[in-house]
């Protein structure tokens, strides 16, 4: 939803860099890590897509764009290597998958009430969203559906950054962006149910 890096590769002889790119290496492993697991996210939406819609337009990666405009340097490589094995995992069930983002995040960065639905999350909800406060496997409760709270992280993207700013996924994205859940959470349906604008969203008590 954030490139993979520029630069051919060439033979050459003993003792000659073999990488023509100028991009030092720990920069290039960092933007690759972020490209894959990127890539395997925006998958995973576009086949929840072709769940929902017949015959759905595929917005392009913007691949080359994610680089600067996902904020791809201000990221950790050890923390993108780790979202790589959450965004591939096989237990994530894709037909289930429902986008959440709080109601002070999104009016922090769309402002008027009116372009809150630009973000594209199928919920906006008063709560604290922190991962220290709805670590994954936290239920909610949303009307009478009850949603949990799954382990993939919910990035900032080329979109996101086209509609509301290029500081906005370089917030999100950062390190205490992503602790305070700036860009909202992943959920699967734990409980099917119906959930109206305006029902109260709940934490369901562990056990």
């Amino acid at each position: 939803m954030p490139a993979e890096t520029r630069g051919g590769r060439r033979a050459g002889a003993p003792g000659v860099a073999l990488d023509a790119s100028p991009v030092a290496p720990p920069k290039r492993a960092l933007e690759y890590a972020c490209h894959v697991r990127d890539v395997l996210l925006a998958v995973r939406e576009r086949v929840l897509t072709t769940l929902v819609v017949d015959d759905p337009e595929v917005p392009p990666l913007y691949r080359e764009e994610r680089v600067t405009l996902a904020g791809y340097a201000a990221e950790d490589l050890a923390e993108a290597v780790g979202e790589i094995d959450v965004a591939a995992h096989p237990a994530i069930d894709v037909a289930a998958q429902l986008n959440v983002m709080s109601s002070r995040a999104i009016q922090l960065f769309a402002g008027t009430r009116e372009r809150w639905p630009l973000a594209g999350d199928q919920l906006i909800v008063d709560l604290d969203l922190r991962v220290a406060s709805l670590p994954a496997g936290s239920r909610l409760a949303v009307g009478t559906a009850v949603i949990e709270v799954s382990p993939e992280p919910h990035q900032g993207c080329a979109e996101f950054s086209a509609r509301f700013g290029l500081d906005a996924p370089r917030a999100v994205n950062s390190a205490a962006g992503r602790a305070l859940r700036l860009r909202g959470l992943d959920a699967k349906v734990g409980v099917e149910g119906v959930a109206r604008p305006g029902d109260p969203v709940e934490v369901v008590p562990p056990g």
